[in-house]
């Protein structure tokens, strides 16, 4: 990024630091020639070697096409922050033919997909949602299995074996009582 070395006393090279008391690692990304390296994005191998290494997804700063920053997930990161700070540096430091993109990059290690920051944050939204709706659902549908099971057992437990066969025979005898007898049905149809 810095083809002379890092200029003394520049307040852009500030913002590329974290503080001192982040702990945080950032590592670049680039090819062996640092020309066009930034393209080592799409090299999946790579990022899958990053996402190892790191322990899972990681976030993505794109530098410049030549190269980008490569940071471990912090539960405190903020994709508005980075982007505000990638913003500067690129108004600031990177030449406009070198600039890649003023949006953070998250690297999803288990779909293995590059996606924007703030879009991730959406799917990981989106996903908690869906997950409690199926979790919802399945407890909906267990309720009512047990709910019917129990109507069931209530209704066996609670009428005799002499109730349940006089229901059965008022039952019977209410179909007989709606039904033509089997004589007028058959002038009918020889009729009919």
């Amino acid at each position: 990024m810095f083809p002379e070395g890092i200029p003394e006393n520049d307040p852009m090279v500030d913002l590329m630091l974290p503080p001192e008391d982040a702990g945080t690692q950032m590592y670049v990304l680039s090819n062996t020639q640092n020309v066009n390296g930034a393209s080592e994005i799409l090299n999946q191998k790579a990022m899958d070697e990053i996402a190892e290494k790191l322990g899972g997804d990681f976030i993505v700063l794109p530098s410049s096409v030549h190269e980008t920053i490569i940071l471990p997930i912090d539960q405190g990161m903020d994709s508005n922050e980075l982007e505000g700070m990638v913003q500067q540096i690129n108004a600031g430091v990177v030449s406009d033919e070198d600039k890649l993109s003023d949006y953070v990059f998250q690297y999803d290690s288990e779909s293995h997909e590059l996606v924007r920051m703030d879009k991730m944050e959406e799917r990981k939204q989106e996903k908690e949602a869906s997950v409690e709706k199926s979790d919802k659902s399945q407890d909906d549908r267990g309720d009512k299995k047990a709910e019917a099971k129990t109507a069931v057992k209530e209704e066996k437990g609670q009428k005799s074996l002499k109730d349940r066969i006089s229901n059965k025979q008022e039952e019977v005898a209410k179909k007989e009582a709606t039904r033509e007898p089997a004589a007028q049905k058959s002038k009918k149809m020889a009729i009919g």
